[in-house]
């Protein structure tokens, strides 16, 4: 029963890491599961742009040969040049409903950033202001969506409860949006060429 919090060692580590949230969320109606194609792309450091300017490492808490959670931290030199701070970001954080998963995988990423001289864990941040960031407390029960804000589309990644419970209970909010419902009928014309995609799991 030993809790470990492990880096991604390799492909299959990075596979494991993509796909967790499948098995976490695989219950919950209103999650919009990602394209593991896509993740896989976002996390690869030979790929990403982001990786120009920024490192990151990518943890996974392990018990009894099982994954139970995940989370990034991550240094984006250009964030702190702009904002003129010494923060670190985390990110991509999953786990099952366990608060010492919660702790250990935050207490890794915290580590991680203070060992590169940040004085400061701000997330969610997957890995960026223009990726997914921030949480969503409240409208569990509305299907995801993305916010519009004035110069920059954000999506807000939709969390069940244990989310909220274990990584933003106690954590100081750097800012809030609200977000709006609009009802609204919308009428898509596809091309024949192009066709919607109704099988679970066809880009994975």
């Amino acid at each position: 029963m030993a809790l470990e919090i492990r880096p991604v060692a390799g492909r299959r580590d990075l596979d494991t890491f993509v796909r967790l949230p499948f098995r976490l969320y695989r219950n919950e109606p209103h999650w919009v599961p990602p394209l593991v194609h896509e993740r896989k792309q976002a996390l690869d450091r030979g790929s990403n742009p982001f990786f120009r300017h920024a490192e990151a490492e990518y943890f996974l808490a392990w018990r009894d040969g099982r994954a139970v959670g995940r989370i990034t931290a991550h240094v984006d030199r250009h964030f702190n040049e702009f904002q003129g701070n010494r923060w670190g970001l985390f990110g991509f954080f999953e786990c099952e409903d366990d608060p010492e998963v919660a702790a250990a995988l935050l207490g890794a990423a915290e580590g991680w950033l203070r060992e590169r001289g940040r004085d400061r864990m701000v997330g969610p941040m997957s890995f960026t202001t223009n990726d997914e960031c921030g949480v969503l407390i409240d409208g569990m029960k509305i299907a995801a969506g993305c916010v519009r804000l004035p110069d920059l589309d954000q999506c807000v990644p939709d969390r069940p409860p244990i989310f909220i419970e274990h990584a933003a209970a106690d954590k100081d909010p750097l800012s809030k949006w609200l977000a709006g419902m609009l009802s609204c009928q919308v009428v898509i014309r596809f091309p024949n060429r192009i066709v919607p995609v109704e099988r679970p799991g066809y880009f994975r």
